[in-house]
């Protein structure tokens, strides 16, 4: 299935939680875990919960090839 991400939450926050990292990225909380499990997305650890930080995120993404910059999608993301 391919969807394209939403950046509109990327460019309002500066920190992310799972939830809005998910809908955000339209990729389950599991898959995320995994990423950040990998050591490519790394949460920050807060009172018990994981944040991401926006610009980490889009790093990742541009990182990926799926964003050429802050705001543009050059590719559709496959999950």
């Amino acid at each position: 299935m391919n969807t394209l991400i939403n950046t509109t939450v990327l460019e309002e926050k500066d920190l992310l939680t799972i939830e809005e990292l998910s809908e955000s990225l339209r990729m389950s909380q599991n898959t995320i875990y995994r990423i950040s499990f990998k050591g490519e997305l790394k949460p920050l650890k807060y009172r018990g919960r994981n944040y991401w930080r926006v610009e980490d995120v889009k790093s990742y993404l541009i990182g990926k090839g799926i964003l050429r910059n802050e705001n543009s999608i050059i590719k559709a993301m496959a999950i």
